[in-house]
């Protein structure tokens, strides 16, 4: 985190024993697309994600921009495919589906079992469709969003693991291979992980995110990165050093 304005942490999986922090529990913003893999593993074990979504990049919601930044995609994008390059066009209809069918606490409960404390229950879909996004109605702190990676970490890795449990294990390690958080990749070693983008205010500077875990397969830590300005790519670029020096001689 050498001259950067932000904050790291990375937990011990099996112990949730802090191994290294910079300023991890003093910050709170909103997390981005960071959430987006705790509300597909929600639907898809409920069966209210979408099958395929056909994503032209440019979207609004309530009238604010939230224009996917992936490549041009000519086929209609697949669970696993749509949290590999975190389209939000995909998120805003799975957050669609589950706002119909579970009501407008549905999507707040998703991140309160998650340990997510500072979340605002949406009143309207569009308010639903951003807090899945990330961008409006809850705040994290870097520390609270790496035992929430732990968990999952857990979750999709144990014996029993589900079908979803393996497609979003999958999806976040694509993120690493070709989506968006392809710069933490370090040769020789299974990451999955996930970016974030967000603002703290409508058109304001963006702050980045990253929250993964490593080795994928078979999880020893958990890595979060916040930077104060940037972008989730950034954050993973940074978190990327983290793993390598953390189990680069493992790798």
């Amino acid at each position: 985190m050498r001259n950067a304005s932000g904050a790291a942490i990375v937990l011990d999986i099996q112990t949730n024993k802090v191994l290294a922090t910079s300023h991890a529990d003093q910050t709170q913003a909103t997390p981005g697309s960071t959430l987006k893999p705790f509300f597909l593993l929600a639907a898809l074990n409920s069966n209210q994600a979408p099958k395929q979504v056909y994503c032209r990049r440019n979207l609004r919601i309530a009238a604010r921009p939230m224009h996917c930044v992936h490549p041009a995609i000519t086929h209609p994008l697949n669970a696993r495919e749509a949290l590999a390059y975190s389209c939000n066009t995909y998120f805003a209809e799975l957050a669609a589906h589950l706002y119909a069918q579970r009501g407008p606490n549905g999507l707040a409960e998703i991140l309160r079992q998650r340990g997510f404390e500072q979340v605002h229950t949406p009143q309207s879909l569009p308010e639903a469709q951003l807090l899945a996004l990330g961008v409006e109605g809850v705040t994290t702190s870097p520390l609270a969003l790496a035992e929430a990676y732990r968990g999952l970490a857990l979750d999709l890795t144990r014996p029993q693991a589900t079908a979803a449990d393996h497609l979003v294990a999958a999806a976040l390690e694509d993120s690493i291979h070709y989506g968006t958080a392809n710069t933490a990749a370090v040769s020789r070693l299974r990451i999955a992980g996930k970016t974030g983008t967000a603002s703290a205010t409508e058109g304001g500077p963006t702050h980045g995110w990253f929250a993964g875990f490593a080795p994928a397969d078979h999880p020893r830590i958990v890595v979060v990165v916040f930077l104060n300005h940037g972008r989730g790519s950034d954050a993973a670029a940074r978190a990327g050093k983290i793993f390598a020096a953390q189990l680069g001689k493992a790798a």
